[in-house]
């Protein structure tokens, strides 16, 4: 975790970096070049592939509730970004998505909501433009599990639900390295895709569910 930390700190001065290797331009040319440079937003749809590390369910004193378990499979969810270009290369700007993993038994759900600063580089290459960079803010995190204890047959054959629920909230610093890429459909329309890992810097609990998610949507700016 360490190690994944410094790096993107790295990537992040490294982008920082890039705005201040012109240093052979005249004066009037430095004075402008952090300069306004247009803004764009829009919202993006996400699918990804999560999961936990193995836990266990305990009952109120502690005992434990069938056999360890592991979260996995597809997520998805909603979100978007707004972003203010300064100079060729920087944007700085925020977002925010909500990322959900349903399972069974019915009813089970693990959801991640997180939004914070945004922090890119991006280069142009005719109607393509990649960029890199990461968001630093707040993720909440909440695990909501249907827990069956077996069913009892009631009178008219009617089946009484014998279930325990689980529901665990909490919060955590979220570090959300990026890379994607974009396609200019017209001057102010343009489709993005991008693929990014969040790193749950502060409460990584075993029932957390972490990996790669992909999003697509389309973008307007001027």
């Amino acid at each position: 975790m360490k190690r994944i930390f410094l790096l993107i700190i790295a990537i992040l001065f490294f982008e920082l970096n890039i705005f201040a290797t012109d240093t052979e331009i005249d004066t009037e040319k430095k004075r402008h070049s952090m300069a306004y440079n247009g803004y764009q937003g829009g919202m993006m749809y996400n699918v990804g592939y999560v999961q936990s590390r193995d836990f266990q369910f305990q009952d109120s004193e502690g005992l434990p509730l069938g056999q360890y378990d592991k979260l996995s499979g597809a997520s998805m969810g909603l979100g978007g970004a707004l972003r203010v270009g300064f100079g060729q290369y920087l944007r700085v700007g925020i977002e925010g998505y909500v990322s959900t993993l349903k399972y069974q038994p019915k009813g089970s759900s693990a959801k991640i909501g997180w939004g914070g600063l945004l922090l890119d580089s991006h280069w142009h290459i005719n109607k393509f433009t990649i960029f890199t960079g990461g968001v630093v803010g707040g993720g909440s995190y909440t695990h909501i599990a249907m827990i069956d204890k077996g069913a009892n047959t009631a009178a008219n054959d009617y089946i009484v639900e014998n279930q325990y629920v689980s529901y665990r909230h909490y919060p955590f610093l979220a570090i959300v390295p990026f890379v994607g890429m974009e396609y200019s459909l017209t001057k102010r329309i343009s489709l993005v895709a991008k693929i990014d890992y969040m790193l749950n810097a502060t409460n990584w609990a075993d029932d957390y569910v972490a990996g790669p998610r992909f999003f697509v949507g389309i973008m307007f700016g001027r």
